[in-house]
């Protein structure tokens, strides 16, 4: 994959690409012999897959407090420490919405 490539599939230009290159966002392309510079799409992808899961919350385990006798969960009350439950779940839901925005992205 070229500069070029990996410039397009970020929609971002040689200079981003650069400073992302040289701020360790990325990882540094190869040469293979010539003034070219590639990445392994493997490598460049894989790392673009580190930073999306990076950004992506992960939810909790339910309490085990919070399960009743059958062994269904109760509806969660609102927390005392970190706020209401709504707000983890708005959080997530946005962050589930940018990576879903950023791999459609990705895929152009």
């Amino acid at each position: 994959m070229t500069l070029e490539e990996a410039a397009e599939v970020l929609s971002v230009s040689l200079g981003t690409l650069g400073s992302m290159i040289d701020a360790g966002v990325l990882p540094p392309p190869r040469s293979l012999g010539g003034r070219r510079v590639y990445w392994h799409p493997d490598i460049f992808y894989g790392r673009i897959d580190q930073l999306l899961r990076a950004d992506t919350p992960v939810a909790r385990a339910p309490d085990p407090r919070e399960t009743l006798d059958s062994g269904k969960i109760r509806e969660s009350r609102p927390s005392t420490s970190g706020g209401p439950p709504n707000t983890e779940l708005r959080s997530i839901r946005n962050a589930r919405d940018r990576d879903t925005a950023r791999l459609a992205d990705l895929k152009k």
